[in-house]
């Protein structure tokens, strides 16, 4: 039982008790009714909408990075809970804000088809980049918040069914909402196309604000921080563990590899093998559908203290697609279905990390660790995924000057894929220095 006391700051709410089981069971509600509207306004909808205007590879790799770049600067989201206090109240307002910055992204449908496809472009770049910082200080206070809130020994339970109500939701919603714009729109002129995103964006939108109501009757909890600055390298440094510099080694490394080919197998899919937005979202619920039982696992491996043996399986499984990627062809489409499969072990990734970066942080006080674990690999995979999308396009350029031949034009992406997939299959190699003991809880090795 918990109970809501006088903060600090001399916020008070009201005294409150709260069983863990209640919990769980309002967060996974709300995720279900969350995850629905984040389907709608991210993913395959997201890239396809920014697709019609045509932009350049360098500028569907800003695009495409946008939203974990702006996540990234909510590391400030510390910075605020500090001034704030309540870390609840923090993400309801932020959350708000956020989405209601994404929803204006359908408005760039307003300009005039003469007009240079770059103005509407950068406009939804500037709404995407204010909407994902705001959802990412959100983001941050509220994991810190309900880590407070269950204890640790159950933290994999949690976050677990939290990922399994994100799955389930995720997998339907985005194919039964691409089903049906592809019947709706079947005798309907181009501009009805272009005008269903902007439906689809406003109905997720508000689906995704409407998801803070489970959790409103769930406490504040108070919370007292433990003292370290981020500018200053040795204060962060003495306030982690090896074994948490080992996590976040990983997780940055494996964030720039993976960044780095967000252009190239979106433009890969849609250019080169000729995905349609409606097989696209069955790719993503093949992976979605084996998301659930790796989550499930993953859940209970963490509980039992091997959260580390489930991230390293899980970052190999999910690197293996890539080989896969560089078979499929117009021809050998299907084995993009594989490779979506082995995506499945994002389950395992994003669980048993979550779990161990929580586990390696300070009770309590952990909203600054999680940033630099979730937030700070954002920038660094949104970096990345803008290198990539430049390097993607300078490739293509001189490729086009050169005899034109299909190995010619697809060497550009056999070459960033190659290289993403050496630094995956590495990434887990910095994981092998983290101890844990027996009974679950990982410890720091000096």
């Amino acid at each position: 039982m918990l109970e809501d006391t006088e903060h600090p700051s001399g916020l008070h709410d009201a005294p409150l008790q709260v069983e863990v089981s209640h919990v769980v069971r309002a967060v996974f509600i709300s995720q279900l009714i969350f995850a629905v509207g984040h389907t709608l306004t991210s993913g395959a909808f997201f890239s396809y909408f920014v697709y019609q205007f045509g932009p350049s590879a360098f500028l569907l790799g800003v695009l495409l990075s946008a939203a974990e770049l702006a996540g990234s600067f909510s590391v400030l989201g510390r910075w605020i809970a500090l001034r704030l206090g309540n870390r609840k109240r923090i993400w309801i307002i932020f959350l708000i804000s956020g989405r209601l910055a994404g929803m204006m992204i359908p408005l760039a449908l307003l300009w005039p088809t003469s007009t240079s496809s770059e103005a509407p472009l950068l406009y939804v770049l500037i709404c995407t980049l204010v909407w994902n910082f705001l959802q990412g200080v959100a983001y941050i206070n509220y994991i810190s918040w309900l880590s407070d809130l269950v204890p640790r020994g159950e933290w994999g339970r949690l976050f677990s069914r939290r990922q399994i109500a994100i799955t389930i939701i995720s997998l339907f919603a985005a194919v039964v909402v691409a089903e049906a714009r592809r019947q709706y729109l079947r005798e309907l002129p181009d501009w009805a196309a272009r005008w269903s995103y902007a439906v689809i964006f406003l109905v997720g939108g508000i689906l995704a604000i409407v998801g803070i109501v489970p959790l409103l009757g769930i406490p504040h909890v108070p919370w007292t921080p433990t003292p370290w600055k981020l500018p200053e390298f040795g204060q962060l440094r003495s306030a982690m563990s090896r074994s948490f510099l080992c996590l976040l080694t990983s997780r940055w490394w494996l964030a720039f590899f993976q960044g780095l080919t967000q252009a190239a197998l979106f433009k890969y899919a849609v250019d080169h093998v000729g995905v349609p937005l409606n097989q696209y979202t069955w790719l993503i619920a093949i992976m979605l559908i084996l998301q659930l039982p790796a989550t499930w696992w993953a859940g209970r491996i963490s509980d039992r203290g091997r959260d580390k043996q489930g991230l390293i399986w899980g970052m190999l499984l999910v690197a293996a697609a890539i080989p896969i990627w560089l078979l499929a062809g117009p021809e050998t489409w299907q084995l993009l279905f594989l490779a979506w499969g082995l995506w499945g072990a994002f389950g395992l990734v994003n669980v048993c990390g979550h779990n161990l970066c929580l586990k390696l942080s300070p009770p309590g006080d952990n909203s600054g660790q999680f940033a630099l674990y979730d937030q700070v690999s954002g920038l660094i995979a949104g970096g990345a995924g803008i290198l990539g999308g430049y390097l993607l396009q300078s490739m293509i350029e001189a490729s086009q000057v050169s005899a034109s031949s299909t190995t010619t034009d697809l060497l550009p992406y056999q070459i960033l894929l190659t290289v993403s997939f050496i630094g995956r299959v590495t990434a887990p190699l910095w994981l092998l220095p983290i101890r844990t003991d027996s009974a679950g809880s990982s410890a720091s090795s000096t």
